[in-house]
């Protein structure tokens, strides 16, 4: 089986995580299938981010801790943020923080689609797993099961961190559902005007999956993020309540808001 695995966004505190990145995702993956590693990454220099308390200076080179087959290291073009951040600002903004989250949320997923493309321009792989840098994995990705199980058009999430959407820490796909998951951005503004309600990742992804018609499945792997001030966010694998709740969601969407 041909897996890609792909980061993206910024690194932020891949010098925290990269252990559990290597043992439970990369050598993981390598034993049972032929694995491909991609890497989209903006250069940032600095992180100012009142919301979270994240403020001071990058490392431009930490990337390079991934080893990765095919990196793209591109710059931030100011301009396009500006015009970006200016097509969503009239939907409002989900954390009254003059636009700096919904920016942030932007440019993550500018980041994957061109990670997703970079994915596709290259080989066609049967699976494709997208993984954030900024996470500690708790637990070995379960590779074997997905080799077993993976379907085209499924794609496996956490099934923990509700928050009236889909958890967006990482994913595992399906050859096509790869697609939709990594060019969810495309589908941003049309959830936006169906949903009257500013841009929220998680949500926006539920909607774009549902949208889709991607086979939503949930695995039990536990991520925990840390900042770049190295401060472990705090987590809640609520597993029991989840499925149940996003399950209705998905019906709401399908009921309600796609076209």
């Amino acid at each position: 089986m041909k897996v890609a695995i792909g980061f993206y966004g910024i690194t932020r505190s891949l010098k925290h995580t990269i252990k559990s990145i290597n043992q439970n995702i990369l050598q993981v993956c390598k034993k049972h299938a032929s694995v491909k590693v991609y890497a989209h990454f903006y250069e940032q220099q600095i992180i100012n981010n009142p919301r979270t308390r994240e403020h001071g200076p990058l490392d431009p080179d930490e990337w390079r801790l991934l080893q990765a087959d095919q990196v793209q290291i591109e710059k931030i073009d100011e301009s396009q943020d500006v015009e970006k951040l200016n097509q969503f600002s009239k939907f409002g903004n989900s954390w009254e923080d003059e636009g700096q989250s919904t920016l942030n949320i932007i440019r993550q997923l500018d980041s994957l689609k061109k990670l997703t493309q970079l994915i596709l321009s290259e080989h066609e792989f049967d699976m494709v797993i997208f993984v954030r840098p900024d996470m500690f994995y708790h637990d070995e990705f379960p590779i074997l099961e997905m080799i077993q199980n993976i379907r085209p058009n499924v794609a496996y999430v956490p099934g923990w961190a509700f928050g009236g959407g889909i958890n967006d820490r990482f994913s595992i796909c399906g050859k096509s559902a790869f697609l939709h998951y990594g060019q969810r951005i495309d589908d941003a503004i049309k959830y936006c005007i169906k949903f009257k309600k500013p841009l929220h990742s998680e949500r926006l992804l539920l909607y774009a999956l549902a949208r889709h018609q991607v086979r939503i499945r949930y695995i039990s792997t536990r991520a925990t993020r840390i900042r770049s001030n190295a401060v472990w966010s705090d987590e809640f694998f609520n597993f029991n309540n989840f499925s149940k709740e996003l399950d209705v969601q998905i019906k709401y969407v399908h009921a309600n808001c796609l076209g």
